[in-house]
């Protein structure tokens, strides 16, 4: 972010040369208070957001494709918003799993608590879980496993102790 200071044009120029200073926006001269950004001077009445037109001379703004812009219209253009609670990430991010957070709202999503540095985040589906609640949610209970449906598998082989017409399962053991 950027931020600019007025100054005064000194009107006293010593060695008599004709550098006229034009504002970068409307292109008139430059006469009394004006801003100089990136080697451009304006106007403070010309140094305004590309998008919505505010003032920019008291405040910060950005410099972004050739455009000074505040930083509200910044954020709403360019601005990062927080995988947690969607408010836009100013300052400090965290980046997990291609997500961004703020520090504060990267939490395990089981119990609420931030998670320490360096420790290790576990990701099932769609939260991110810390190794306590991690731990927790594994079972010892047995788990179904579906196996693939029969109309994408190949047929099965013929077994090699065929059953004769009309014999009960129980003759293969």
């Amino acid at each position: 972010m950027n931020t600019s200071i007025p100054y005064q044009q000194n009107p006293y120029n010593p060695r008599g040369s004709s550098n006229v200073i034009q504002c970068y926006r409307c292109g008139d001269t430059c006469k009394g208070e004006v801003v100089r950004v990136h080697n451009n001077h304006f106007h403070i009445r010309c140094f305004t957001c590309q998008v919505c037109g505010c003032g920019l001379a008291q405040s910060g703004f950005f410099f972004k494709n050739q455009e000074y812009i505040c930083t509200q219209d910044y954020q709403q253009l360019y601005g990062t918003r927080c995988d947690s609670c969607r408010d836009f990430i100013t300052g400090e991010v965290i980046s997990a799993l291609g997500r961004t957070y703020h520090p504060k709202c990267f939490v395990c999503s089981l119990c609420r608590k931030p998670f320490p540095i360096g420790d290790k985040v576990t990701f099932s589906g769609k939260e991110c879980v810390c190794q306590t609640c991690s731990q927790s949610m594994t079972s010892s209970k047995p788990i179904k496993i579906r196996g693939p449906s029969r109309e994408s598998s190949p047929p099965a082989p013929p077994c090699p102790q065929a059953l004769p017409p009309g014999a009960p399962l129980s003759s293969l053991c």
